[in-house]
């Protein structure tokens, strides 16, 4: 899972609400693609890497240079964008410069990689997601408890949604949110709070830009290069199913807990019963 899934994807919902919920779609859906259709073909075709798969499949070595430079090109804008996130957490956990942070980071993965190679690596993504998937829970179950959500808020979602929709329409967020914030002097940081979070977008082409969104990450995911070749390697096709089904179960459990994180964090901010409530005692609309 990249940084987008850990950083991003609470902070997008939080922002944009649904509309955010297509990239939640299309990650969740690409698993589902590549534990169908393309993992258990894999393997059990004998190859090793995406290019080697394309050079037998298709013959020469046209091919296979073909497939290199398209995943070369593919690979080198994923890891971009994991850089920039790697230095925006490595900047903001230890106080240093972004540019500081990135060279941190790069050096800590690359250390990682050349001392204990690809075993290495793996084993180290599975401690980070422990890591992570606690503290990722540990913010919503304790931001529940205080609220008064339940015992398990997943299971409450609906409600919550709902209660956050009648909160925007008593502050008038979704018809005015510009206008109030100006003239409430809301500040920088917390202009987010005014952006609807329940609301679904009106208009014809709403729903195709959410299904167009979902299906271009449903398919982008499910031929990420570092994704397919960990399937390349698994000693049979059972074992490619059963890995596959593992990842979903893990990917699962960090997706359906990002709107739940999104929606308590909202609601501890603008739910006049709380305590935690900020936009109705300090900037009253």
């Amino acid at each position: 899972m990249s940084g987008a899934s850990f950083v991003a994807m609470a902070g997008g919902i939080y922002f944009g609400g649904y509309t955010y919920m297509a990239f939640l779609v299309g990650w969740t859906g690409g698993y589902i693609l590549v534990s169908s259709l393309l993992a258990p073909y894999l393997r059990k075709f004998g190859c090793y890497t995406v290019p080697d798969f394309i050079g037998t499949r298709y013959g020469g070595n046209v091919a296979r240079f073909c497939a290199v430079v398209v995943l070369t090109l593919a690979s080198f804008t994923y890891v971009t964008a994991q850089i920039n996130a790697t230095g925006t957490i490595a900047a903001r956990a230890l106080q240093i410069p972004f540019e500081l942070g990135v060279w941190v980071g790069l050096f800590s993965i690359l250390l990682c990689s050349m001392l204990g190679g690809m075993r290495a690596v793996t084993w180290t993504q599975v401690a980070q997601y422990i890591v992570l998937i606690t503290a990722y829970l540990i913010p919503i179950f304790w931001i529940s408890n205080k609220g008064g959500y339940g015992l398990f808020p997943h299971l409450m979602l609906g409600e919550e949604v709902a209660r956050l929709g009648e909160l925007e329409a008593q502050f008038g967020l979704v018809k005015n949110a510009a206008a109030d914030v100006k003239a409430a002097g809301v500040p920088g940081g917390l202009k987010s709070i005014s952006l609807p979070h329940s609301g679904v977008p009106a208009g014809g082409m709403a729903a195709w830009k959410f299904i167009s969104l979902a299906l271009c990450m449903m398919v982008g995911t499910a031929s990420l290069p570092h994704i397919l070749m960990r399937y390349f390697t698994t000693p049979s096709v059972k074992a490619a199913r059963k890995s596959v089904a593992w990842s979903l179960f893990f990917i699962a459990l960090l997706y359906t807990s990002a709107p739940m994180l999104a929606t308590v964090s909202k609601l501890s901010l603008m739910d006049p019963n709380l305590p935690t409530v900020l936009l109705e005692k300090k900037f009253p609309l």
